[in-house]
């Protein structure tokens, strides 16, 4: 998946101070953490490839699936961001979350939706990562969820919160925009390694002032120490579970291997075959053996030995450790038996049993013993069992300062020709001549009595003289080691003072940090208080504000009312008289026209009364008239 970059926000790669010690992980371990249940589910089924989270659980859930070479453990998380949930809660979920991931989570992958992250989120983001350990920042990486509106990628990096909690987790960021599988599983691995440590180390605790810092677990450092050709290179690749290690048939040099073995991280340190070395060389190796295993020292001293019968040089091995690391070395040593095949072969057991020489060796270690096959890990975890109870049995480590008292004593007490034996070169010669005068002795007795006296006389002197030389030779020897162990012991100091103040500088650095985000945290909380104070203030003197210009506009309001009202009843007073005074001009209008109706009813009625009786008079002057006409005639006629 190609990740977006925008303004300066652009992902930083991580190096290791150490490069020689580059971790070698078994498992990657994923904690999931973010605000949508939903979001953390789709990403861990998207993560195995399958739909193996399906329902929101209330609790801490863990899958493992293999992972090429490694273990893929996945954890999802319940919901720790909720603004309601309290801190004992919170504690419990984290309790759980560490449980689950032991010895401690590799990366946490921040699911995280641009749109809905607040600064809110983010401070309970923050919160609940700081109770893993202050350093969980370190091992986050941040994975943005597509948008669910249609803004760009550039407006969600402007988001305050988002792009603040993107810088603390020094810009390690994923987009989920066209995203494979593949790369999203690249990225977790390359997040792992790109941190100077295997995993988080999560044994916090609370310290005086209130602040979170991180007790780092122990480093188990181990010895493989056996003679040329035993199986230690073997025997370490077995344990650490690489392919690829230095070994050191190679080199006449200690080399140290690291890597992380059933939840601790293992040290093993290749001690090269002493047996037949010069003394000095002797000397200066076991030093440089412990020098590496500093500052805890030695644990456990593993001789790794083949299933066969002890040869003179594993004999002589095993005698040049106890003198040169004194015979308390046995008290942290247990024996390896390194196999290719089924270690719980009744072959293999009945030999470790039945060999003289093997019980003696396995009971002088305080019976201690592991038969490996070197093709399988079943019995690793054995292996580190009984190197566990053999550290709690023995109440500690075998340190630098017990093996240069070791040496200091053994050099002052032990007499010239012992201490030649130290390197077993020396002690050969003296072999050789123990035999030798042993067969000067024999031949004697064949030759006189005077003979003999002169001869042994002669061999006396010259025995003498030898003795003086060699004890001048080794006084100059012993002087010189003195000297040497001295400047060792001096540069062991030196390496350890400087290792006490780095160690010093540390946990000052961390203090300071520590101390700088306590500072940070309390001037947040106070900003935020100001801030909250400044908010609720200026909320008040709004809603004051408000309140005020409310009650000036009810006051208005009621003062309009009043006018209204009073204008309202002018003007209904004013249309009262108005339509009382047209009521009292209508009343008038109508009696004036009912009196002049009343006089033109009459007047119409008198003029029909007269008109009518006019015709009448008419009629009746018509009827006389024709009457009298009619008489007339008739009268005329008759």
């Amino acid at each position: 998946m190609a990740t977006a970059e925008t303004g300066n926000l652009q992902p930083l790669r991580h190096s290791s101070s150490n490069p020689d010690i580059k971790p070698s992980m078994s498992e990657l371990r994923v904690v999931l953490l973010g605000n949508s249940c939903s979001l953390r589910r789709n990403v861990g089924n998207f993560i195995l490839g399958e739909n193996e989270f399906s329902t929101e659980e209330p609790d801490c859930c863990k899958t493992s699936r293999p992972l090429k070479e490694k273990n893929l453990v996945l954890i999802n998380t319940p919901d720790l961001l909720l603004p309601n949930i309290s801190q004992d809660k919170l504690k419990e979920h984290v309790n759980n979350c560490v449980r689950l991931s032991d010895p401690g989570p590799n990366v946490f992958l921040l699911v995280l939706q641009p749109e809905d992250f607040t600064e809110e989120q983010k401070q309970r983001l923050c919160r609940a990562l700081q109770l893993f350990s202050d350093r969980s920042f370190d091992h986050s990486l941040i994975f943005m969820s597509t948008s669910r509106e249609e803004s760009s990628f550039e407006n969600c990096m402007t988001h305050p919160p988002l792009k603040e909690i993107i810088r603390m987790c020094s810009y390690r960021y994923l987009w989920q925009k066209s995203i494979e599988r593949s790369e999203l599983l690249t990225r977790l691995i390359q997040t792992a390694k790109e941190i100077n440590e295997d995993h988080l180390s999560c044994d916090v605790f609370e310290d005086e002032d209130g602040g979170l810092f991180m007790r780092p677990k122990c480093v188990l450092n181990l010895v493989l120490c056996g003679r040329r050709g035993a199986g230690k290179t073997s025997a370490a690749k077995a344990i650490l579970g690489q392919t690829e290690l230095h070994s050191v048939s190679n080199s006449s040099e200690c080399v140290k291997h690291q890597g992380e073995v059933c939840g601790r991280w293992v040290s093993l340190v290749e001690l090269p075959a002493l047996y037949g070395k010069p003394q000095e060389a002797v000397m200066e190796e076991s030093l440089r053996c412990i020098s590496l295993c500093d500052p805890e020292g030695v644990h456990a001293f593993i001789l790794v030995l083949p299933v066969a019968p002890l040869t003179d040089e594993d004999k002589g091995e095993l005698e040049t450790i106890q003198n040169t690391f004194s015979s308390r070395v046995n008290d942290f040593t247990m024996i390896l038996f390194i196999v290719d095949s089924d270690p719980t072969d009744r072959a293999v057991g009945n030999f470790v049993k039945d060999n003289e020489d093997i019980q003696e060796l396995c009971e002088s270690c305080g019976g201690r013993s592991v038969v490996l096959n070197i093709k399988e890990k079943r019995q690793i975890p054995q292996l580190l069992d009984t190197v566990e109870k053999m550290i709690v049995k023995e109440f500690g480590c075998f340190s630098k300062d017990t093996v240069i008292k070791g040496l200091t004593e053994m050099v002052r007490k032990l007499p010239a020709e012992q201490r030649s034996e130290v390197g077993g070169a020396d002690g050969k010669q003296r072999r050789a001549r123990e035999r030798k005068i042993s067969e000067m002795s024999d031949d004697t007795k064949e030759v006189p009595q005077t003979d003999v006296e002169r001869v042994l006389k002669e061999k006396d002197e010259e025995m003498k003289r030898r003795d003086e030389d060699l004890k001048k030779k080794h006084e100059e020897e012993l002087k010189a080691l003195r000297m040497k162990i001295s400047e060792q012991t001096g540069q062991i100091e030196e390496e350890r003072k400087r290792r006490a103040n780095e160690l010093k500088e540390k946990d000052e650095s961390i203090n300071k940090e520590r101390k700088e985000r306590k500072r940070e945290r309390e001037e947040e909380t106070k900003r935020q208080k100001k801030q909250e104070e400044v908010r609720v203030q200026s909320e008040r003197e709004q809603k004051e504000a408000a309140e005020k210009k409310l009650e000036q506009h009810r006051r208005e309001m009621k003062k309009e009312r009043e006018a209204w009202s009073k204008e309202r009843k002018e003007i209904w007073e004013r249309c009262h008289q108005e339509q009382k005074q047209n009521l009292e001009e209508v009343k008038a209008n109508y009696r004036k026209l009912q009196e002049e109706y009343q006089w033109k009813r009459k007047k119409w009625t008198y003029s029909w009364v007269a008109a009518l009786l006019s015709l009448i008079i008419i009629l009746l002057y018509y009827v006389f008239t024709t009457n009298t006409t009619e008489s007339a005639t008739a009268e005329k006629g008759l």
